[in-house]
């Protein structure tokens, strides 16, 4: 987790993290629910107009104007943290997939040098566990691009121009929608278009830091919520529903257009950043809601295998339990073609609440077992070197 302006932890983001993560996984968990039953809830539509807009939003709250001044050493500090663990675990998934793919299971694409190395930078979802992490590259992309180009502007900087790059990023971001409508979100092109997508997301985090966050501490919180919420009705009742978007392939935008994403986005993470300021003081300092927060990046990429762990777990049980003698095990959406499978228990949904803490719990235990060997090794390199 990053840290403030002032070098102590900041417990609102904290919490925003936590209410981005559980959210990413709630939305996981809906899609499987929506995609089983062969419908599309308006619950899974909104969760995906902004939660992982929250993680690129935060992520721009915390860039310092002097990683702009040193760019290739902010460069390499991200590859190293995003891209190097990225393709390690997609090796790891791959590998997965491919002893999988001996039985019965269908999950994931073919073990190459493409699907290794070449996939990950177009849709990302090339062996399925780990298609949570799609988002990585153009996210790494985009903090490259903003770096370079605050470098470019280091000696001016003022309100002026933080609003002048800011506006930029924003018709980036449009630029990224529209070429996606136009049919430019395949192959290469998709890749262009996520990234441009992204860019004004990570911008909103550094304009809100340099100059907005000072507006929003004087505004209400009644007249605050009350103008998101009327803003987010308003839209969802003129676009007669909530957009089903896909930004992993960049489809369906075209039912609201490119402005009204971005508006929608937008107005969704203020919602959640305000609750989290709001409650952050209350429970930002809790041992759970750091430790989700801290392991982000497991989550982010291993929270699928939770839900495959409990699917094992279920298929097991339907082996012995009458209650669980309908769970799925070959067909189009089950336990061994879908990732998203979700099985809830005598049809009651309330039983996916269980895939959310699997999808949370696993990665996390995941997280803390990496950091632990991590510190574990250090140790050990240390003791040996002071030999």
């Amino acid at each position: 987790m990053e840290k403030s302006k002032l070098n102590k932890i900041n417990y609102d983001f904290k919490l925003l993290y936590f209410f981005g993560l559980v959210l990413v996984v709630v939305g996981h968990v809906s899609f499987g629910i929506d995609s089983c039953a062969n419908v599309v809830s308006p619950f899974t539509s909104w969760i995906y107009t902004f939660h992982l807009g929250i993680f690129a939003f935060a992520s721009g709250y915390f860039f310092k104007d002097e990683s702009a001044d040193k760019p290739h050493l902010y460069i390499l500090k991200k590859a190293k943290r995003l891209l190097l663990p990225l393709f390690i675990y997609n090796i790891v998934y791959g590998l997965f997939t491919l002893i999988l793919r001996q039985g019965d299971f269908t999950m994931g694409k073919a073990f190459n040098l493409y699907n290794l190395f070449v996939e990950p930078f177009i849709s990302g979802h090339q062996f399925d566990f780990n298609l949570g992490g799609w988002f990585i590259i153009p996210f790494f992309m985009v903090e490259v691009f903003v770096c370079l180009l605050r470098f470019c502007f280091r000696k001016i900087r003022n309100n002026w121009t933080e609003i002048g790059l800011f506006i930029f990023s924003v018709l980036l971001g449009i630029l990224g929608i529209e070429l996606a409508m136009r049919g430019y979100n395949t192959g290469g092109y998709l890749t262009l278009t996520k990234f441009l997508y992204w860019i004004p997301f990570f911008s909103l985090g550094i304009f809100y830091n340099r100059f907005l966050e000072k507006y929003d501490k004087k505004c209400p919180t009644i007249i605050y919520f009350a103008a998101i919420i009327l803003i987010e009705v308003v839209m969802i009742c003129y676009f007669k529903g909530v957009p089903d978007l896909h930004q992993a392939f960049m489809q369906n935008f075209e039912s609201i257009g490119s402005v009204a994403t971005l508006v929608l986005a937008f107005t969704g993470i203020a919602l959640w950043l305000r609750i989290a300021k709001l409650l952050g003081p209350i429970f930002g300092k809790s041992k759970l809601v750091n430790i989700i927060a801290d392991n982000a990046y497991s989550i982010t990429i291993n929270q699928l295998l939770g839900f495959f762990i409990l699917n094992s777990i279920y298929f097991g049980f339907s082996k012995f339990i009458p209650a669980f003698s309908n769970f799925v095990y070959v067909g189009e959406f089950s336990y061994t073609s879908y990732v998203y499978y979700v099985y809830l228990i005598n049809g009651q949904w309330i039983s996916g609440i269980i895939y959310v803490i699997f999808g949370l719990g696993v990665p996390v235990a995941i997280g803390e077992g990496i950091k632990f060997v991590k510190r574990k090794s250090l140790i050990l390199i240390d003791n040996l070197k002071n030999r």
